[in-house]
C-alpha cells in the first residue's frame, strides 16, 4: 500500500513494508492513523500463504502483526473499527474464533470447533506440503489426501485435481468444511472443492491439489508465468514435478498410474495435461473446459495466454487432439452459459477427424456449475475405478438416491 498525491497520482512513501501479498484492506482509521489489513508471505518460517492480520501507520510509520498465530485467519471488522472477529485454523487444526481489540489483544473466545467425531472414524486430515515447481528451485505448495483405510504397505494410484487458472488459489489452508477460502465465502458450486478430493480418495486414490506457477498470491515472477503461454496447461509441468518429487519420499504412490480432472479452466487444464505430457497422464476427466480462448471471454483469454494470435491458434486443446493416448471423458452441460458447449464440441470434432477414442457426455439442462450434480459426481468417480484402479465400479450405484432435483 502506498500513500499517493490525490491531484498528480505521483507515489509518495509506502506505507505497508516487507516482502509479502497485502490481500484486504479491513479498515482505515484515520483519527488514529491506522489502517488494518491482512497480507500472506510476511512471516517467515510460515507457509507463505497463511493470511495475517496487521495495522500500519498511515504516514509510513511502524507496521506491526495483530494475530500471532501460526495459522490461516479469516478475519472481520467492526464497524467502528475497534474489534475483529478473527477465525483462525490450519488444515490439521479445527478453528477458533476469537474476538480482538485493535491492537490484536485476545477479548474473548467465541468458539472452538471439535473434530472429534471425524478422529474416531479414522479420517486424517489432507497432508500439506512444498515441493519444486518445473525449473527445479521455485517452491509450490499442496495438499495430499489419503483414504481413511490407508494402508503405506499398498501401492495407490494417483488423482491430480487441477485448476490452473492465473486469479485463484486451490490449495486448502483451512480445516475441511470450513466455509471460507483465499476468495472469502465460497459460492454453492465450489463447495465441492472441500469435499470432492476427500471422497475421491475414499475409492482407494491418492488425491493431490497444487498451485502451480502462474497463480496468484506470490511473487511477480511467479505469477506472470501465466503469460508465458497458456501450452504449460495451467502448471501441469509444475504438478508432474511435484508428484515426482513426492514419490520419490512415499513409495505407497504409483505415479505410472496418474489421472487429472479438472472443471471449467480446470477442464482444459486436465485435457491439456492428457494431452501433453501422456508419458505421466494415463486418465482424465475433463468438465465443462474453456478448450479454445478464442471462444471464450477476451480478458480471460489475454491474461492466461498473452497477447499473441500465434499461441491462441496452436495451444487450443482442439489442435493437440491427434496426441491423445490415454483414457478420455469429456463433459459438458448443454446450457453452459460460462463455457459455451462449443469448446468440448470443437475437441469433440478434432478427436473424430484424428480418429482417436474417446468417452463423451452430455448433462441436459445444466448450466456451468453441474459439479454437485449426483450423476456426474458418480460418472467420475466410475471412470478413475474402472480405468486408473482397473476394476469395475459397482452398477448403478446412486449418489443420491431418490429425487435428483432436490439436490440440484
Amino acid at each position: 500500500m502506498y500513500h499517493a498525491d490525490a491531484q498528480t497520482g505521483e507515489l509518495q512513501y509506502a506505507i505497508s513494508h516487507g516482502e509479502g501479498v497485502v490481500r484486504d484492506i479491513l479498515a482505515v482509521d484515520e483519527a488514529s492513523g491506522w489502517v488494518y489489513f491482512t497480507a500472506s508471505g510476511l512471516e517467515r518460517g510460515r507457509d507463505r500463504y497463511f493470511r495475517h492480520l496487521y495495522r500500519a501507520r498511515l504516514d509510513g510509520g511502524r507496521q506491526e502483526l495483530l494475530t500471532p498465530e501460526n495459522a490461516e485467519h479469516l478475519v472481520t471488522a467492526s464497524p467502528n473499527k475497534s474489534f475483529f472477529v478473527d477465525s483462525y485454523g490450519r488444515l490439521d487444526t479445527p478453528l477458533r474464533t476469537v474476538v480482538r481489540g485493535s491492537e490484536g489483544r485476545v477479548l474473548f473466545v467465541l468458539e472452538d470447533s471439535d473434530a472429534a467425531d471425524l478422529v474416531e472414524l479414522r479420517w486424517r486430515p489432507p497432508e500439506p506440503f512444498t515441493a519444486s515447481a518445473r525449473d527445479g528451485v521455485t517452491e509450490v505448495h499442496g495438499a495430499l489426501y489419503y483414504p481413511t483405510d490407508f494402508n503405506p504397505e499398498l501401492r495407490y494410484p494417483v488423482v491430480d485435481m487441477i485448476y490452473g487458472g492465473s486469479q485463484l488459489t486451490v490449495t486448502p489452508k483451512l480445516f475441511p468444511l470450513t466455509t471460507g477460502s483465499p476468495l472469502g465465502s465460497v459460492p454453492e458450486n465450489q463447495l465441492e472443492d472441500f469435499w470432492a478430493p476427500q471422497a475421491m480418495a475414499e475409492l482407494g486414490f491418492l488425491v493431490i491439489v497444487i498451485d502451480g506457477m502462474g497463480t496468484p498470491y506470490r511473487d511477480r515472477a511467479f505469477h506472470e508465468a501465466a503469460l508465458r503461454g497458456s501450452g504449460n496447461a495451467g502448471g501441469a509441468a509444475d504438478h508432474i514435478s511435484a508428484i515426482t518429487e513426492l514419490a520419490a519420499a512415499r513409495p505407497y504412490m504409483d505415479i505410472d498410474r496418474v489421472g487429472i480432472c479438472g472443471h471449467s479452466g480446470g477442464g482444459e487444464n486436465s485435457l491439456k495435461a492428457l494431452l501433453r505430457y501422456p508419458e505421466f497422464f494415463k486418465v482424465a476427466v475433463s468438465s465443462a473446459g474453456s478448450h479454445d480462448m478464442r471462444a471464450y471471454q477476451a480478458g480471460a483469454g489475454l491474461s492466461d495466454t498473452g497477447p499473441g494470435v500465434t499461441d491462441f491458434l496452436t495451444n487450443t486443446n482442439a489442435a493437440l487432439a491427434p496426441r491423445l493416448e490415454g483414457k478420455l471423458l469429456l463433459v459438458y452441460g448443454d446450457m453452459d452459459e460460462n463455457c459455451h458447449p462449443l469448446h468440448t464440441l470443437r475437441v469433440v470434432d478434432a478427436l473424430i477427424r484424428a480418429n482417436k477414442d474417446f468417452d463423451l457426455l452430455v448433462l441436459p439442462n445444466r448450466n456451468h456449475g453441474f459439479t454437485l450434480d449426483p450423476y456426474f459426481i458418480r460418472r467420475r468417480w466410475d471412470y478413475f475405478v474402472r480405468h486408473l484402479r482397473g476394476e469395475a465400479p459397482p452398477a448403478d450405484f446412486d449418489v443420491a438416491p431418490g429425487d435428483v432435483s432436490a439436490v440440484l
